[in-house]
């Protein structure tokens, strides 16, 4: 379970643009944080189709994303 903003926020258009939809704040009490607002399109390029059960947004516009656990690759020597 994870949960990321979402490029309805209107919050997005605050504080300094570092790259499309990336901004870190200019003040309050998040100063100098990074934020970073997705689209669905880039939770699928994130995260991967296959490991994703449910992806919704709720009431405050974050996308919650729910996933499945996977194994990690196997080390071969």
């Amino acid at each position: 379970f994870v949960a990321v903003s979402s490029r309805l926020k209107q919050e997005w258009r605050m504080g300094e643009k570092i790259e499309d939809w990336t901004f870190v704040d200019s003040n309050g009490p998040e100063k100098g944080t990074t934020h970073h607002y997705v689209d669905e399109k880039e939770i699928y390029e994130i995260f991967g189709k296959k490991n994703l059960v449910e992806v919704y947004l709720d009431s405050r516009t974050d996308w919650i994303i729910k996933g499945k656990k996977t194994q990690p690759p196997t080390k071969t020597n």
